[in-house]
């Protein structure tokens, strides 16, 4: 890749954007399917042809993942690297729609989490 930048230009910042963009996906694919079979090929490579169908959502997704508090969720359930990929709450949302309700879920349960867990009898705080 350091060739092809400085092929077409260092000063290219969408280079330099596309360049990280498709090294997060690469590594969220190995994550996902770590395996070398042929199933677990054919899944990395779907996952590469829904991010190329979602580009954008997928790239804000996987920026949000890469940074707590979605890392721990990440570690913990790697299948939630595919959630922008998948119809959930409703068939007919958009790719920004699922991506907006998906943040919007996170950041509620990060908010109502400390509430909780202040509330729950006996258990320890999360610091």
């Amino acid at each position: 890749m350091p060739l092809l930048l400085g092929w077409l230009g260092a000063g290219s910042r969408w280079l330099t954007d596309l360049s990280d963009a498709c090294a997060a996906i690469q590594r969220a694919g190995s994550v996902l399917h770590p395996g070398a079979s042929r199933f677990h090929r054919w899944r990395r490579t779907r996952f590469w042809l829904r991010s190329l169908i979602c580009w954008r959502t997928t790239n804000v997704w996987l920026k949000r993942c890469s940074s707590t508090p979605l890392l721990d969720l990440v570690k913990r359930h790697p299948a939630t690297l595919e959630r922008m990929h998948r119809p959930f709450l409703h068939g007919r949302f958009t790719a920004g729609e699922r991506l907006a309700a998906s943040l919007d879920h996170h950041t509620l349960t990060q908010c109502q989490l400390a509430i909780l867990s202040a509330q729950a009898p006996g258990v320890r705080r999360l610091r």
